[in-house]
């Protein structure tokens, strides 16, 4: 782990965060899923044999 993502989790881990939906804050609080439309759409893959296509949902927290 380099010292970037030790920062990165030491600072995630002082927020608040009391579940899902947890309310903001003043100071900073992890909000999961985040206010951005709760999930973004990823990779997508193609089968063109069966006709399927495969889409990925993302999940995206936020710091509010």
């Amino acid at each position: 782990m380099s010292i970037d993502q030790m920062m990165r989790r030491i600072s995630l881990a002082q927020l608040p965060y009391q579940g899902r939906y947890t309310p903001t804050g003043l100071e900073g609080t992890l909000t999961h899923p985040g206010s951005f439309g709760i999930l973004n759409w990823g990779a997508v893959a193609v089968d063109p044999v069966r006709q399927i296509t495969f889409g990925i949902p993302v999940y995206l927290s936020f710091i509010s």
